[in-house]
């Protein structure tokens, strides 16, 4: 299990926005991981493989999400102007909650 957090951290349209006194800051970052794997071949299974498998030296299964509180997390800012010379940050997001399953085999 691993949970990460990050502060806001200040995000700069220019040279110009760095020194003034409100910075855009981005929103905290906030991520939460989950991972758990199973021997089913190896010296710390019971399991002893027979016929086709009995070439495997080892295997496991391994099941992960990521993002597990699927947070919204900003990466970065799109710059958009209008035709008022007004500018808007469209935020681009990280991915959300994803899966992962691998089965790994080693002979």
């Amino acid at each position: 299990m691993s949970f990460t957090v990050g502060s806001a951290v200040p995000y700069y349209l220019n040279r110009e926005f760095r020194y003034s006194q409100n910075p855009f800051t981005l929103s905290p970052y906030r991520r939460l991981d989950i991972g758990f794997s199973k021997v089913f071949i190896g010296p710390e299974s019971k399991y002893k493989p027979k016929g086709i498998l009995k070439g495997i030296g080892k295997a496991w299964l391994s099941l992960e999400v990521f993002n597990l509180a699927n947070f919204q997390n900003t990466i970065s800012y799109q710059w958009v102007k209008d035709l008022n010379n007004n500018i808007f940050g469209v935020p681009e997001y990280l991915t959300s909650r994803r899966l992962n399953i691998r089965l790994h085999i080693e002979i």
